[in-house]
């Protein structure tokens, strides 16, 4: 096989192709790798810096998050079963999938382990996943055993992935998908969407970057709302300082966008809008970013949980899926002998809840 391209011009080959990368197993446990810790069941690790610029679509990353089910984002997230099949703009987004499915750290048989290692040149970076099984209720917990990496080198663009061990399908996910998609999830490519088959032991797949890219992208996304993860945060009603509301914007795009409109609104605990603002950016370049406070500040009087929305206004972006955040800002009263902290607007019930089912694992919730 090969495959491709993409809408930006990435193509594939795996090394059963003329041409087609040679499979040769890089060994960077014994050279000195770092490790990843904590990866346990269904989680991500990071953000981790490469200490170098890789070119990915049309934008550069330079630090990576590394999924416990055989994944890399340069975004934070956590992506669990089901896995996808094909690009998907539903979050998170700028994926390099080189084994997607149900694998787990852990266990009885503890021996699974994840490290990257960065080059001297600094301009490789590995991240191999070793011995790592299958989540598996039936079997202990884990079954079957996966032993596989993945290589961006900034010398040329490329994303390779090479597979040493691997248990072709998992009890639950059957077989695993091998794809990568972009920021926004409206541009990738997949190695097996339409075989369905995992790929075999050793073996390696090559992303090749495409030669003279030429789409042009108009798009402007919202980064986040007040903090870099968008994070509920909690104020005091009445309080002699009203609050300011801020936000990123950034150019996603490859050409430079004439000025536009950002809308911020606030919604109280009744849902009715108590701030309605408007921000107009300068041109932004490509990949240029802004951050801004509008010019309307929130003072809250109800107790309870508002909604900070923000969106942005840009003619002729695509895709919409990027182009606003909600944060949750919960207000409470601190004249009260108790004041009741939650993210959960109230419902004490069974109307709302989280769940767990897997291994050592567990949720929790983060108060600041």
């Amino acid at each position: 096989g090969q495959g491709g391209p993409d809408t930006w011009g990435y193509t594939w080959k795996d090394s059963n192709e003329p041409g087609g990368p040679v499979y040769s197993w890089i060994d960077i446990v014994s050279e000195g790798g770092t490790e990843v810790k904590l990866l346990a069941d269904d989680n991500s690790r990071g953000p981790f810096p490469m200490n170098f610029d890789f070119t990915y679509y049309w934008y550069d990353v330079n630090q990576f998050w590394v999924g416990s089910n055989g994944y890399l984002l340069f975004q934070n997230g956590n992506i669990a079963s089901p896995f996808q099949w094909g690009a998907s703009t539903l979050a998170p987004n700028d994926v390099v999938g080189a084994f997607l499915n149900d694998l787990t750290f852990g266990g009885i048989n503890d021996s699974a382990e994840c490290c990257y290692k960065v080059n001297a040149a600094k301009d490789t970076l590995i991240v191999s996943w070793i011995n790592v099984p299958y989540f598996d209720t039936n079997a202990n917990g884990q079954s079957g055993n996966n032993t596989f990496q993945i290589i961006l080198s900034a010398v040329d663009h490329s994303i390779t992935f090479q597979y040493k061990d691997v248990t072709p399908t998992s009890p639950y996910s059957g077989a695993s998908s091998v794809g990568i998609e972009n920021y926004s999830g409206s541009i990738g490519l997949w190695f097996n969407a339409s075989t369905f088959v995992s790929p075999p032991e050793n073996f390696a797949i090559k992303y090749y970057y495409p030669v003279s890219p030429t789409l042009a992208v108009t798009d402007a996304a919202i980064i986040y709302n007040d903090n870099p993860e968008t994070g509920a945060i909690f104020l005091t009603n009445n309080s002699p300082i009203a609050h300011d509301l801020k936000a990123r914007v950034k150019n996603y795009g490859t050409v430079t966008t004439n000025p536009f409109n950002v809308q911020g609104v606030v919604k109280d605990p009744v849902g009715a809008q108590v701030v309605a603002n408007f921000y107009q950016t300068d041109t932004l370049d490509a990949q240029e970013y802004a951050d801004f406070t509008f010019s309307q500040q929130l003072n809250p009087v109800l107790e309870g949980t508002y909604k900070y929305f923000t969106i942005t206004q840009l003619p002729g972006d695509y895709p919409p899926s990027n182009n606003s955040k909600t944060q949750e800002i919960v207000v409470v009263d601190p004249t009260l002998p108790e004041v009741r902290l939650g993210y959960d607007d109230g419902q004490t019930n069974q109307l709302t809840s989280i769940n767990w089912i897997g291994g050592e694992g567990g949720i929790g919730t983060y108060i600041i």
